[in-house]
């Protein structure tokens, strides 16, 4: 692993994933903190020993239906 901020981008469902603080006492590396699932838009600020960047993710990007490879949505009528 050894990522000690990993931040996932889902533009499949528009949410984010942050994870950080690399905790070892279990045996296997995991990491002790997360902000799961956070739908775009939700500010980040990731503070590092390089200083805290701010994040907006306000304009990330979505895939469209067709981007996954499905139809059309339907109204269910």
């Amino acid at each position: 692993m050894g990522i000690g901020h990993y931040l996932i981008l889902d533009p499949r469902d528009g949410t984010w994933t942050y994870q950080w603080g690399i905790d070892t006492s279990g045996g296997r590396p995991r990491y002790a903190n997360r902000l799961h699932k956070q739908p775009y838009g939700t500010p980040l600020a990731v503070a590092t020993e390089l200083g805290t960047w701010k994040l907006d993710t306000t304009d990330l990007p979505l895939y469209s239906r067709k981007d996954m490879m499905l139809g059309p949505e339907t109204d269910g009528t």
